[in-house]
């Protein structure tokens, strides 16, 4: 956002048609911050239902979110299981009962 240049002592006509011409309300209104302070506000006089079905509606979104993850470990986990080439025998080391003989 830029600075509206505006000389000291002017008076509210002057600042109301350079806020307007330079479009400030709208501008604001786009920016980060006040979305920010708008989800705020939004929050902070939400009920106990909107809270309810705020997190009923989390669940939901973190439950299709989490199967798709599951859903896509498992083709990696299969696909990383059919590029590994197999393991020969292991060589083990033969039972002490079998080395006393």
């Amino acid at each position: 956002m830029k600075k509206i240049r505006v000389p000291m002592g002017t008076s509210t006509q002057v600042v109301r048609k350079a806020w307007k011409k330079n479009d400030v309300t709208q501008k604001w209104n786009e920016s980060a911050l006040a979305k920010k302070l708008a989800a705020r506000r939004l929050k902070a006089n939400m009920n106990d239902f909107d809270r309810f079905k705020l997190r009923r509606a989390k669940q939901s979104f973190n439950k299709v979110v989490r199967l798709r993850f599951l859903k896509l470990k498992s083709i990696s986990k299969k696909a990383a299981k059919k590029a590994q080439p197999e393991k020969s025998e292991k060589k083990t080391a033969p039972k002490k009962s079998e080395c006393s003989k």
